[in-house]
């Protein structure tokens, strides 16, 4: 592939890119439905979402969960935007579910309902030291990231192992948002909390674990193969 059909490659998918933008600041499928997480200061939000409360047990039969014993492979949650301002004020609140992809390599690629894998909500390089992980570099929609960018964070609770982002984006036009994602492994049960579930986990995600199913490139019920 010659240099020119590399830049057509990336003019193509970065225009395709912005239409999605754009169809997902008039009206896309993003949700307001009210969770326990009241958008706030980040600490502050991400502590209520991480702490799991005594008499909440994980939705699974076995004991351990889905602790992780490697940060690479495939995982699944939900991300969220608060503090919105400017371009962006209407959104405040929306959420999506999400899968996330850790390569070998160390990149991460992670896409959601609106924004599948073909047109990726962001891909980041990370570095893995064990059970630690950090950002330096990449893009999330169509900002570049930097070591500075995200704040990551890896916990346990009954259900395993939760890997919490959080970060703020800043629109090229008039305000932006802050952000917080919240994925495990894929295969894991999540508390029995139904306010912090992901969107499709009842529907869409348990009987795909359930079968054994690896993770889709394309999220959500309506995108499911029937076989047909």
């Amino acid at each position: 592939m010659t240099c020119t059909d590399k830049r057509a490659g990336v003019k193509a998918a970065v225009t395709a890119l912005l239409a999605l933008l754009l169809l997902c600041m008039t009206g896309c499928a993003g949700r307001t439905k009210a969770r326990t997480v009241v958008p706030g200061e980040r600490g502050d939000a991400l502590a209520d979402v991480t702490e799991t409360e005594s008499g909440k047990p994980c939705r699974t039969e076995s004991d351990g969960g889905g602790k992780s014993e490697t940060l690479y492979g495939d995982w699944y949650g939900w991300w969220r935007m608060y503090d919105t301002s400017g371009d962006w004020a209407h959104m405040y609140g929306y959420w999506w579910d999400c899968c996330a992809e850790i390569g070998e390599d160390g990149t991460m690629l992670i896409w959601d309902e609106d924004m599948p894998k073909d047109y990726f909500l962001a891909e980041a390089e990370l570095r893995i030291n064990g059970r630690s992980l950090s950002c330096f570099g990449g893009t999330i929609l169509d900002r570049e990231l930097t070591s500075k960018s995200w704040d990551m964070t890896l916990t346990e609770d009954d259900c395993g192992t939760m890997l919490t982002i959080s970060g703020r984006y800043k629109a090229v036009g008039s305000g932006g948002f802050s952000y917080e994602m919240y994925l495990r492994p894929w295969g894991s049960l999540w508390p029995d909390e139904e306010d912090r579930l992901p969107y499709y986990y009842e529907d869409w995600y348990l009987p795909l674990i359930e079968s054994g199913e690896e993770m889709p490139d394309v999220l959500g019920p309506e995108n499911a193969d029937t076989g047909e």
